[in-house]
């Protein structure tokens, strides 16, 4: 990157997520940002609704828009309520309804030129080994001049290294911003588990896992030291 755009967060931090499917990642940082009393939404941008099928209260829609639930409503409260995290799918938000949040966390799948990206004053980027995903997120024009962030998972040991991801994908990531997650059958567990309990818990993830969730709210929270983050976290790894 030449350098990051300076972010203007008036009307809350919006984080852009692309890439391999990561709803586990949104699903936990929304409830710890929920335990940090913040106001928090969730959006499915997706090609799958991978993150959709994360929210059991989901289904009362199905696949059909609720009736006054369109794409410039302001009624915010139209969205999906799941234990206090705000829900929308396929649903393009006005400043209004962007207003009312403290943070919100979109899934873009890999559509990179989704209309609702420009608004993003951070982009997180996740990605596994597979050639065929790190190219799908090769387009350094769309990441140029944003702090991007890396989340490289499910990872074996091998020649493939997170370096090398980064540089396929032909983004530079600072190396506080970058983090690579090693396959482990307990995330993984934890990760199914999310698509069909409600507030399933997150205890025991990996120790690369739980670095990503607790700097990442740190770094978008600055006001909140190190002792209320692990507090926020505790409580939300155990279903809260």
């Amino acid at each position: 990157m030449t350098g990051e755009k300076e972010c203007t967060e008036s009307m809350g931090i919006q984080v852009g997520f692309f890439g391999i499917e990561k709803y586990e990642l949104l699903l936990y940082l929304s409830r710890i940002i929920r335990q940090l009393g913040k106001r928090v939404l969730l959006v499915d941008y997706s090609e799958n609704g991978a993150l959709s099928a994360g929210i059991p209260v989901w289904d009362q829609f199905g696949d059909q828009i609720p009736d006054g639930v369109v794409a410039e409503s302001e009624d915010y409260h139209a969205a999906v309520d799941y234990c206090g995290i705000h829900f929308v799918r396929d649903i393009l938000l006005n400043q209004s309804v962007k207003e009312q949040y403290d943070c919100i966390l979109i899934d873009f799948g890999f559509g990179v030129d989704h209309r609702a990206a420009e608004s993003c004053s951070r982009v997180v980027l996740v990605s596994d080994q597979q050639l065929h995903n790190i190219h799908r997120l090769k387009h350094p024009e769309v990441w140029d001049g944003l702090p991007v962030y890396a989340v490289l998972k499910d990872l074996c040991p091998c020649r493939i290294t997170p370096e090398y991801i980064l540089e396929e994908i032909g983004v530079w990531v600072a190396p506080d911003r970058r983090f690579a997650i090693y396959q482990d059958a307990w995330d993984a567990k934890c990760r199914i588990s999310c698509q069909y309990s409600k507030l399933s818990p997150f205890v025991r993830l990996s120790r690369e896992y739980r670095e990503f969730l607790k700097s990442f709210t740190r770094e978008i929270f600055p006001e909140f030291n190190k002792s209320d983050i692990d507090r926020a976290f505790r409580l939300a790894e155990k279903g809260a």
